[in-house]
């Protein structure tokens, strides 16, 4: 992956989110900020996927062979 594409990509993340947070605090004021905040971060929770959950590895587990 090129160092363009991750700043581009970067670039464009930052974009979105300030055009989302001024629609919010427009739409819906000092309620619709936080709420919207709130709707996000349980969105991003949920398509995080948990280490370990599908079969791959997770930074604790030991990739050896277990000793006999």
């Amino acid at each position: 992956m090129s160092v363009g594409f991750y700043y581009s990509a970067n670039a464009a993340g930052r974009l979105v989110a300030t055009l989302l947070s001024g629609l919010a605090c427009q739409r819906g004021g000092l309620v619709g900020c936080p709420a919207s905040a709130t709707a996000l971060l349980v969105l991003a929770a949920g398509l995080t996927v948990v280490p370990g959950a599908i079969g791959q590895p997770g930074p604790h587990d030991d990739a050896r062979e277990p000793v006999r």
